[in-house]
């Protein structure tokens, strides 16, 4: 059963990073206009971030923010806290 599982799960990675590989890297506008679009009284997540937050970021930090989901798109590899919201 177990190799059965890892053979899913690599197989699963496989398609995962084939779908990656066609993605447009994620540009500050994109960023921008995501933020944008919540709502200002959304309930927080948990990771205590507000939407004020993000509208409040300087520069660099967007700038940051954008390199981050990049390298998280780029990995395939999603921070902890998202399974929390599955």
């Amino acid at each position: 059963r177990l190799a059965v599982q890892i053979d899913r799960e690599n197989k699963l990675k496989e398609e995962a990073a084939a779908d990656a590989s066609t993605l447009v890297p994620i540009s500050l506008d994109d960023e921008a206009r995501a933020v944008s679009a919540i709502k200002k009284n959304t309930a927080l997540g948990s990771d205590h971030v507000t939407a004020l937050d993000l509208r409040h970021l300087p520069p660099e930090a967007r700038a940051e923010l954008v390199d981050l989901l990049r390298l998280v798109e780029s990995e395939l590899t999603l921070p902890f806290q998202t399974l929390f919201h599955l």
